[in-house]
């Protein structure tokens, strides 16, 4: 047995003890500085630090508050900015569900497959492999700012507190969640082209056909129309697309699916595993609800959101009592501002769900 083991089998229980349990507390030191955790819960000093700044803002002894230049007085937080991506995805199905983010650029080239594959070829020992030639092609978009202007009143930043900050990251949170949401479902060119309105993006409807009669959101939830939809849907995208596929629909609209039976009285929402015939539903505020019942309109998407290219610069913020009439009504302003760009990557790896036509 070697020296180390006899000095082990020596050491008093309660030594072994001691020296186990740093042995764990240094591997586990190890694991944090190789892999160190985002920024979540944490020390929330820094939310002291901001709120501090807000009330510093109102009582007139800095002019304004910004992530970029420390001469306009005080800075946001950096981890303000991160928190703000960190929650997004809680009011955000698109965030949520897992879009291929790339590196932000003027122009931006969002890569996706064209008509040719990777090919495999079985190889005998000492043969030569035979070439692959797949085609890559790329969708270029240029990245855009979104931008958001918040007003304050003065109440709200004379008691602002870790409460205040966090009350404010969720607003933005949502909001920019919310506009990242409409583009990748509804953008009509304006701005990104999204889902609904994106070239080579397949349509199922209601009946089988655009001409099927079936035009309301009452035929949605007809179990011999929309299950029969639903079923299609799955089999309307290509098949790589399945591994990370899911459902993407009003609250609204999941309510009624969660109600609804198969031909055979089995729910087809599985309430344990919160899946729709074993795809997951992502809800957003972004898709029609029974509401906007009308002729071809698509109330539920079904597809990968990894072929959903998204990229996105740090956000600038800035906090100004000056700006505008904001002096005028003793209020403070928060300036939020944000260079994305979205782009369908692989349209055929989405289908709508759609009312007929006629």
């Amino acid at each position: 047995m070697e020296k180390k083991d006899e000095k082990i089998l020596s050491l008093k229980e309660k030594d072994l003890q001691e020296l186990i349990k740093a042995t764990i507390e240094e591997a586990k030191a190890n694991l944090k500085s190789e892999y160190p955790e985002p920024v979540i819960k944490g020390n929330e000093d820094w939310k002291t630090k901001m709120a501090t700044s807000l009330r510093d803002l109102q009582d007139g002894k800095i002019k304004a508050i910004s992530t970029g230049a420390s001469s306009f007085g005080a800075i946001i937080p950096e981890e303000w900015v991160t928190q703000i991506f960190h929650l997004a995805p809680d009011y955000g199905a698109a965030l949520k569900a897992g879009m291929r983010q790339v590196p932000i650029a003027e122009v931006v080239n969002f890569a996706r497959s064209g008509g040719t594959t990777v090919s495999i070829y079985w190889t005998d020992e000492n043969a030569s492999i035979t070439e692959s030639s797949p085609t890559l092609t790329a969708t270029q978009v240029n990245r855009l700012t979104a931008s958001a202007l918040v007003k304050l009143s003065r109440q709200t930043l004379k008691y602002a507190n870790q409460n205040t900050i966090t009350y404010l990251m969720e607003l933005v949170a949502e909001g920019l969640a919310g506009e990242i949401d409409n583009e990748v479902f509804n953008g009509d060119g304006t701005h990104f082209t999204g889902i609904l309105n994106a070239s080579g993006v397949n349509t199922v409807y209601l009946g089988g056909s655009s001409t099927s009669g079936k035009v309301s959101f009452d035929d949605v939830m007809d179990v011999s129309t929309g299950y029969d939809a639903l079923i299609d849907a799955t089999h309307a995208v290509k098949s790589s697309a399945l591994a990370n596929a899911g459902w993407f629909m009003s609250n609204e609209v999941l309510g009624y699916f969660e109600k609804m039976k198969d031909n055979y009285g089995r729910p087809v929402f599985d309430a344990g595993k919160k899946t729709l015939i074993n795809y997951p539903v992502y809800i957003t505020d972004k898709l029609p609800t029974s509401a906007s019942s009308a002729a071809n309109t698509a109330f539920i998407v079904f597809g990968a959101m990894k072929w959903v290219g998204f990229a996105a610069e740090n956000m600038e913020m800035a906090l100004s009592d000056q700006a505008g009439d904001a002096f005028q009504y003793n209020q403070t302003w928060l300036r939020i501002t944000q260079d994305m760009a979205i782009a369908v990557a692989q349209p055929a790896a989405f289908v709508q769900i759609k009312t007929a036509a006629s």
